[in-house]
């Protein structure tokens, strides 16, 4: 697969490298014509096809921007689940890179329900505020700078666009109301304890 697919897979993570799975994030979603005969290592190809055929038009960037594949399907991985609009999005990539550039961890709970086998279950608002972000894992990027070993889900075209190319902000922190949908941008801890007390704090009973 890697011979076949030189650019998608160059820096596929390793199976010792604490990821899950390795193919993880680099299957593209999208509708499949199987048959009888069909068998899951053909299955799998198309799929691998398709996200390969997505990010043609992205490879000669990713050097530039200081991105091999894995690092952009981790962190878009993130993206996705984060926002849900292409504007938030972008923003939210941004405060990602700001937070790594300045050393911080990136401090999502996508990754931690991931590792914790939770991610895509429904969780209520009081259970995501006292999530455990002491675990030990490879995932917990509260305890861990940079990215986790690979990416959590798979991204869609919106959110590997915005990794690629995110708004310019000052921003370093960011929470949504739940409610609303509204995400919520801060630059400062201060500003951003004060959304989080009154979009999440101020919404868990209710």
């Amino acid at each position: 697969m890697k011979a076949a697919y030189p650019n998608l897979l160059s820096s596929l993570p390793a199976a010792d490298s604490g990821v899950k799975y390795q193919l993880e994030g680099y299957l593209f979603p999208a509708t499949y014509e199987y048959y009888k005969g069909t068998t899951m290592e053909e299955l799998v190809e198309q799929m691998i096809a398709a996200m390969d055929a997505r990010l043609q038009p992205y490879y000669g960037q990713l050097a530039s921007k200081g991105l091999d594949v894995n690092s952009l399907l981790t962190l878009a991985s993130l993206v996705e689940k984060e926002g849900s609009t292409d504007e938030d999005r972008r923003n939210i990539a941004s405060v990602f890179y700001n937070r790594i550039n300045a050393g911080m961890p990136l401090q999502s709970n996508i990754a931690i329900l991931y590792a914790t086998g939770q991610l895509g279950e429904k969780t209520t608002l009081a259970e995501d505020a006292a999530i455990d972000t002491s675990i030990d894992s490879p995932y917990n990027i509260y305890v861990h700078t940079g990215l986790m070993p690979g990416p959590v889900d798979t991204a869609s075209l919106s959110a590997i666009e915005a990794t690629i190319n995110p708004n310019k902000t000052d921003y370093y922190y960011f929470v949504a109301d739940v409610t609303t949908g509204t995400v919520y941008f801060s630059k400062t801890i201060e500003e951003h304890n004060q959304n989080v007390a009154t979009y999440v704090n101020g919404n868990i009973n209710q």
